[in-house]
């Protein structure tokens, strides 16, 4: 008995040496308690999408047209596009005579050139036809340098060539309209001469070819 006080007694004095036992809070160490989610809010960066400024230039109308069908020149006589008397008015000869050499003709164009019948007359009158691109070109002639210059009035578009000499002078009128390319060439003639003076015979030219083809 005496031995069970003795072990009691030295219980006690443990205990009251350590002092009581402090309780343990859940989550006060900043911790979630366990089986608990941390809340966790993530903001949702706001997002803008700029829709581009779209603009359209104006784009010119395209010509939705059908091109016309390219003209058979094989069907057309080009020397009956101009006559005799009107050479001469042309070059200013009016004392000698023009003859043609035929001319020529196929599917794509054709030519007819008026020369003088008398010898050392170098006038002569060339018309040339054929199927227009809408492209308006001038002429050529080696060791000729051409001044050209638009003439109004004449076709769709018209463009006049003067080529001084040397060898000798050429005067020249091209004219287009749809589907139709026209050269009307002056080689020496006797009168004064520009591509303007061409004009009224070219743009009669061009009304004979609309009536025969």
């Amino acid at each position: 008995m005496h031995a069970r006080f003795a072990a009691l007694a030295l219980i006690l004095l443990f205990v009251s040496a350590c002092g009581p036992a402090t309780p343990v809070t859940p989550g006060a160490s900043g911790s979630a308690p366990a089986g608990t989610l941390a809340a966790t809010t993530t903001a949702s960066p706001a997002t803008t999408t700029a829709s581009p400024a779209t603009t359209t230039a104006g784009v010119a109308p395209t010509d939705t047209a059908p091109p016309a069908s390219p003209i058979n020149w094989s069907e057309l006589d080009v020397c009956t596009l101009l006559d005799e008397q009107t050479v001469k008015e042309i070059t200013g000869e009016t004392e000698v005579g023009f003859t043609t050499d035929g001319g020529s003709q196929g599917v794509n164009g054709g030519d007819c050139f008026w020369g003088a019948t008398r010898a050392g007359v170098p006038a002569y009158v060339e018309i040339t036809v054929g199927n227009s691109n809408g492209n308006l070109l001038g002429l050529n002639f080696q060791g000729q340098t051409c001044s050209e210059s638009p003439v109004a009035g004449v076709g769709t578009a018209a463009l006049g060539g003067t080529c001084p000499p040397p060898p000798q002078r050429k005067v020249y009128l091209v004219a287009i309209e749809p589907g139709v390319r026209l050269t009307v060439l002056v080689n020496e003639p006797k009168r004064p001469l520009d591509p303007d003076d061409l004009a009224a015979y070219v743009n009669q030219v061009l009304k004979e070819i609309k009536s025969k083809v």
